[in-house]
């Protein structure tokens, strides 16, 4: 019994995650996104911050379908409601090199901004096969900042763009699939505890 009771416990414990490519959800799920891209806590992210009506969203759409560099993927919890999206932009076949970026609700699942983290890189260097990888981090945002740096980005300029004509600070990051191939048993080991936790799943 209590053998079956842990194994129960331990299963319990893994959160299965999905996934999904933004341009194969219905119409319905892709308008649903502006509430998330409206999120107080992830606007704070963002180098624009201002809210997003009906009719600019559905332009965002028209434009994200017709957009060939871009991927972008929504995030859905356990309960299949969207918690996040991660967006793949400026996709150089010829460079071999692209943008990434995510948002996360302001949730207290511990450990999942690094989970979500190594799948990514991982997809984009191995499933891609894509050799550089670029992010623009606020220069404010020192949590997502310290998490790339513990991933192997490196700061390679600090950019200036406008929100209302406010001027915010950018640092822009790096890394290489020749330093990922290098650091990632490393980093697989460190976060090993935390990398159990969820189960992701590409659909």
């Amino acid at each position: 019994i209590f053998c079956s009771i842990f194994i129960w416990s331990t299963i319990k414990k893994i959160m299965k995650l999905e996934i999904k490519n933004f341009r194969k959800l219905n119409l319905s799920q892709q308008s649903s996104i502006r509430f998330l891209r409206n999120n107080s806590f992830i606007r704070k992210q963002m180098i624009n911050s201002k809210i997003i009506n009906d009719s600019e969203h559905k332009k965002w759409i028209d434009y994200i379908k017709n957009k060939k560099d871009t991927i972008i993927f929504v995030l859905f919890d356990q309960y299949k409601k969207v918690f996040g999206t991660v967006t793949i932009s400026d996709i150089k076949d010829i460079k071999k090199s692209c943008y990434w970026s995510f948002f996360l609700k302001n949730n207290k699942m511990i450990g999942l901004g690094p989970s979500i983290e190594h799948t990514i890189i991982n997809f984009i260097f191995y499933k891609m096969k894509l050799n550089t990888l670029y992010c623009n981090v606020l220069c404010k945002n020192t949590s997502v900042l310290s998490l790339n740096e513990k991933f192997g980005f490196e700061k390679i300029k600090t950019q200036k763009k406008s929100d209302k004509k406010v001027f915010k600070e950018i640092f822009l990051l790096k890394t290489t699939k020749k330093k990922w191939d290098q650091n990632k048993d490393f980093i697989s080991k460190k976060y090993k505890k935390v990398f159990k936790k969820y189960e992701f799943k590409f659909n």
